[in-house]
């Protein structure tokens, strides 16, 4: 029995040790300070801190912001604010607890498909190394909790479609499941769709009709309650970091299989995954008969079907996370095919050919390996650029302009550590530029009176954000940070409305100046 569980046992000790080694090289660095390799972490907790306490939700307590793709990860870190209060390690905790649930996962249903010892330990092991998983545990973001998910309901949609059983309780758990998909991140549709085509193909209309409009009424429900409030349909990451499509030219047809084609051409680890899957199933059936409704076949279209939209419509890399679900899943597929392909191999490649095909496979994995080695070593890096940015920024706002208007382009750290009005100058926070950006009107000036309206004091930006900066703003001093991996920019410059607002900036950054990390250079004009 205690060998039954070593391969799940041995990939969360591997993964545990790496996020052990992670944390302390990132504590060190940070001088004991947990800091996230991503603003965006802040950004939930911001949310969450807000809705916990002032019952709004927003990326401030003074109003209702769209800002989050993944409304029930937000839900969750708020129940636990509630319950113990606002707390900088809970993303990391909730993380580390998602993991073990879906290496858990993993492992079951490796072992209901009769997969054996050593290729269980195999695929678990690459799910925490090329995945990556560590990484994705330190970002304390949704991607677990997403893939976990994905893979639960990929796995039972699968299964009922191919043994056409139905089920009630399958029925409705995975009507759950789809529901928690898209909440947990919208890109979570794009499977969705996938299993609501196959359903509608094997001949069940009403449930597939079913299964996709309950997956979506919750999201629509969220829209409706955004609209009210001023904001779109979508959340605006949603909006302003996807991709749209128009069919109503010819260049956007173009586009519209070209994007694919060029996204993968950039993301190699997940170009050559892609690629194992197809040739694992050629090889699978070069003495096989092919069958369409067969669980490895069903797998590879949902995975097909479930990439073709992401690459679409939705971004790959950036803390390798928005893709994590779509290697989890391809290396589970990949595990699944090589039950069944081995023998097909053994049999039909002999000689130079089989030695080839062994050289072509290792060839593919390069990237994939890759990419966990370089997430092993930008983790740390990563989160100590938002603790000597970000993070400093956040403390430098709560001493001294705590419930002032502010104007900034990275918003998380700085909302979660202090209280602030807000003029979100990407428009993230703000629906006023959101909407601005969208419509093609982003401008200095339009800053400018935004600032006004709001209110706004100082502002802690980028430069290139602005796009001409106000004319009538002052610039006081910037900092800037070495080794710069994840930030936009190196540099946030220091901006005061007017020159009253001028002289106090200048003084209250000569204060703090002693008060921060070493590493952070500071010019103050």
């Amino acid at each position: 029995m205690a060998k039954k569980y070593t391969p799940l046992i041995s990939a969360l000790v591997v993964l545990y040790v790496i996020v052990a080694v992670l944390l302390v090289i990132t504590l060190n660095k940070n001088n004991g300070i947990l800091s996230y390799p991503l603003d965006d972490t802040f950004i939930h907790m911001a949310i969450s801190k807000n809705f916990a306490e002032y019952g709004v939700w927003g990326i401030t307590r003074y109003e209702f912001s769209s800002t989050t793709s993944s409304p029930l990860y937000t839900i969750i870190l708020a129940t636990f604010f509630y319950l113990t209060g606002p707390n900088i390690w809970i993303p990391l905790i909730v993380n580390i607890i998602f993991a073990a649930l879906f290496l858990i996962l993993a492992d079951n249903l490796l072992s209901k498909e009769n997969v054996g010892f050593n290729l269980r330990l195999i695929i678990l092991l690459a799910i925490v190394l090329f995945m990556p998983l560590p990484i994705l545990v330190i970002s304390g973001m949704e991607h677990i909790l997403h893939t976990l998910f994905a893979f639960w309901f990929v796995y039972l949609g699968v299964k009922m479609i191919e043994g056409e059983k139905y089920a009630v309780k399958d029925q409705i758990l995975l009507i759950v499941l789809a529901i928690c998909l898209g909440l947990s991140r919208y890109e979570g549709l794009f499977t969705v769709f996938a299993l609501c085509c196959l359903f509608f193909l094997r001949g069940k209309f009403i449930y597939s009709v079913a299964l996709g409009a309950l997956a979506i009424l919750p999201i629509v429900i969220f829209g409706i309650i955004s609209v009210q409030n001023g904001s779109y349909w979508l959340p605006n990451s949603v909006l302003l970091k996807g991709h749209s499509v128009s069919l109503l030219s010819m260049a956007g047809i173009e586009n519209l299989y070209s994007k694919p084609l060029v996204t993968l051409s950039h993301a190699s680890w997940l170009f050559t995954l892609t690629l194992l899957i197809v040739g694992f199933y050629i090889i699978r059936h070069l003495r096989g008969k092919f069958s369409f409704w067969t669980f490895g076949q069903l797998l590879i279209i949902v995975f097909l079907v479930s990439l073709f939209f992401h690459v679409e419509f939705a971004a790959v890399g950036w803390v390798y996370r928005y893709e994590a679900y779509l290697m989890a899943l391809g290396i589970f597929i990949l595990g699944v095919l090589w039950k069944e392909t081995i023998p097909v191999f053994k049999n039909t490649f002999t000689g130079y050919g089989k030695y080839i095909t062994v050289g072509l496979f290792i060839i593919l994995i390069v990237p994939i390996a890759g990419r966990g080695v370089s997430a092993l070593r930008f983790g740390p890096k990563a989160s100590n650029n938002i603790y000597m940015q970000q993070y400093q920024m956040g403390r430098f706002l709560h001493e001294y302009y705590n419930g002032e208007s502010i104007a900034a382009n990275d918003i998380g750290a700085i909302n979660y550590l202090a209280d602030l009005k807000l003029l979100d100058i990407v428009g993230l926070g703000s629906i006023e530029t959101a909407k601005a950006k969208r419509e093609g009107r982003f401008s200095g000036k339009l800053v400018e009176n935004l600032a006004k309206e709001k209110g706004v004091r100082i502002a802690l930006v980028y430069d290139k954000e602005l796009k001409n900066s106000p004319t009538n703003w002052i610039k006081v001093g910037e900092w800037k940070i070495k080794n710069n991996v994840v930030g936009a920019s190196d540099v946030v410059a220091f901006y005061a409305v007017n020159a009253e607002e001028a002289s106090v900036l200048k003084k209250n950054m000569q204060s703090f100046t002693s008060k921060l990390p070493e590493g952070v250079e500071v010019t103050i004009l």
